[in-house]
């Protein structure tokens, strides 16, 4: 039996459409390694007018449009994929709406078929609760996703939002 790896999107597979289209909206010429916050609209100076207009944009049309791999992703996951039962786990719901965050399961599931045609769509699990993963290996950048009950290794993905985190902060979330 093959052992199980839970690859998040958003960081790991692809630099963060998100903050592109926040920046876009704003005006912003900051460059993503520049920021440090998890969420886009804590990078920037943002309206709560532009954040309505970045809240319609991200759940009218895809984001995942101009998605840029992080490199070499796809001969790594590819290379995954042969030796281990690969399911791909990603948030899509907004937490500030919720109630129009539905076009977002269709936008990330259309990004996953169209670049990875390889990887099996019934190991796609669209889910904020990570805490509730059971599985032998988790890669992801957000380190509160690695408190849980059921992964073995977890192997944290660095990303603008965590290149700047303690030790102490780490081991917080083991």
């Amino acid at each position: 039996m093959k052992k199980s790896i839970i690859i998040d999107v958003d960081d790991v597979i692809c630099e963060s459409v998100f903050y592109e289209v926040l920046r876009k909206i704003v005006g912003s010429n900051k460059k993503l390694e520049d920021c440090t916050e998890y969420h886009a609209e804590d990078n920037l100076d943002v309206t709560p007018k532009q954040m309505e207009e970045y809240y319609t944009s991200v759940t009218s049309k895809t984001p995942y449009k101009n998605a840029i791999l992080t490199p070499n992703c796809y001969e790594v996951i590819k290379k995954l994929n042969e030796k281990y039962d690969v399911y791909i786990c990603s948030a899509c719901v907004i937490e500030v709406s919720p109630n129009k965050s539905g076009n977002l399961f269709k936008f990330k599931y259309d990004f996953l078929i169209k670049t990875f045609p390889f990887l099996d769509p019934f190991k796609f699990i669209f889910t904020s609760a990570k805490k509730m993963l059971s599985g032998d290996i988790l890669i992801d950048d957000k380190p509160s996703n690695f408190v849980g009950r059921g992964i073995k290794k977890k192997f944290l993905f660095t990303a603008y939002h965590n290149k700047n985190l303690t030790d102490k902060e780490l081991k917080n979330n083991a």
